[in-house]
């Protein structure tokens, strides 16, 4: 058999694209300022923080520990979501994001949003076969009112989508310099709450008398707050809710994943109706709600401040009960001054009259107000009013009302009245101290 010759003049095919490669590529590009410009200023004014407010205080340094909630939308739902983005002329991912945004909000986010979503950076079929995971994250913001409608949301939610594809080149890395402030090691930058959406075919094994399933494994870490991720399914939408569990409870997650089925139900059935009125609780939370604690018996009064803080001083005598600078009183040292307080309004005939207590503030001032209310016998209990209004209205008040309260105070609070009629009087009955 003759050996066949090569063709010497056919130009042998370009190696594929390796990651290398294609890594030097990004790092030799210049950045294209005019996107980054424009994605910049997209985010003037945006919240530190854009997420469910949380069960736990936020930590100075959030770890990464966290949990997953299975996540559903059943055939029905993911019908529905269907049908409006094709009769709003969107995708899903924009039905889906803008019911993210519109949960946040219910939730008392604010009304200027930011969500994070993962954007592909295979922008071309030469990127095909490299292996790695291009994808950059991506932020999208949001203004959202109460009267806003859902309707409306989604189509601010396809005109933003539609922004960022068209300003897609800007790294996540360098927006993030540029708009998010240093050393921020309790939240994630930009945004707190991601969502990401597969709508594409499904993927997985096709073997013959054998069925596959896609299976979420959970290391049992979270990157952000939150982060909702769903694929299509078998005409459904399945997938699941991540938190930080150094921010929320399990049986929060779950609820804001029951609310996440919920609230797209609701909007989808009269999407005109403004965000603030649509349903957000679930079957199982509604009726908690509406019959077991609205039925529930009526909490007894809280006792007076004067029974609290007797009972106290009996439990913890010794234990710090106000702290003021570098001074501080036990609840026995508290008690015992201002019993000595009381038997001296009492020796100066105060007991059932009205007090005005007129002194700066102190540990005194504690020490008065106390001895006001806690009585040394049924007879010498007097009445006290916080005021929130200046001194001077006040005084004015009293003066008008044509009452003549008791006062009780020091010569230094008295002073500050410059000569009224409180001043020139004196301070009443010396304070403690």
């Amino acid at each position: 058999m003759a050996r066949r010759k090569p063709d010497i003049g056919a130009q042998a095919a370009p190696p594929p694209l390796q990651l290398g490669a294609y890594a030097d590529a990004q790092r030799t590009t210049p950045l294209n300022e005019s996107d980054l410009r424009h994605r910049t200023e997209r985010l003037t004014g945006a919240p530190d923080l854009s997420t469910i407010p949380s069960d736990r205080t936020r930590p100075a340094e959030l770890s990464t520990d966290g949990a997953r909630i299975a996540l559903r939308l059943d055939e029905d739902l993911t019908s529905a979501v269907r049908r409006f983005a094709r009769a709003t002329r969107t995708t899903p991912f924009a039905v889906l994001t803008a019911a993210a945004v519109a949960l946040l909000h219910r939730h008392g986010t604010g009304d200027d949003i930011v969500v994070g979503t993962p954007m592909s950076r295979r922008a071309n079929a030469g990127l095909d076969p490299v292996m790695d995971c291009l994808t950059d994250l991506m932020p999208l913001a949001f203004a959202v009112g109460a009267d806003l409608s859902f309707r409306d949301l989604v189509r601010s939610a396809r005109s933003e989508v539609l922004d960022l594809v068209r300003h897609r080149d800007v790294p996540f890395g360098e927006l993030v310099r540029r708009t998010a402030t240093a050393g921020q090691l309790g939240r994630f930058p930009l945004f707190q709450t991601v969502v990401q959406l597969n709508d594409g075919p499904e993927s997985g094994l096709n073997l013959p008398g054998a069925t596959a399933e896609r299976l979420y494994a959970h290391s049992g870490t979270a990157k952000f707050d939150l982060c909702i991720g769903l694929a299509a399914e078998n005409e459904a939408f399945r997938g699941f809710l991540d938190c930080a569990t150094d921010l929320y409870a399990p049986a929060t997650a779950r609820r804001i994943a029951d609310r996440y089925r919920t609230l797209p139900t609701s909007v989808l059935a009269d999407p005109g109706l403004p965000l603030a009125e649509t349903p957000l609780l679930s079957s199982d939370e509604y009726e908690v709600v509406t019959r077991t604690w609205a039925c529930a018996a009526r909490p007894a009064d809280p006792p007076p401040v004067q029974a609290a803080f007797e009972a106290y001083r009996r439990r913890t005598s010794n234990a710090p009960a106000a702290v003021r600078h570098d001074r501080q009183l036990t609840y026995e040292e508290l008690g015992a001054a201002a019993d000595r307080l009381a038997h001296q309004l009492i020796r100066t005939s105060s007991s059932g009259r009205a007090m005005g207590i007129l002194m700066d503030r102190c540990l005194n001032m504690t020490v008065a107000v106390l001895a006001v209310l806690v009585p040394t016998s049924s007879a010498s209990r007097c009445g006290a009013t916080r005021w929130t209004s200046p001194p001077s209205a006040r005084w004015a008040s009293i003066r008008s009302s044509g009452s003549r309260p008791a006062p009780l105070g020091s010569f230094g609070a008295a002073r500050a009245f410059r000569g009224r009629r409180a001043g020139r009087r004196g301070s009443g009955a010396a304070a403690y101290g």
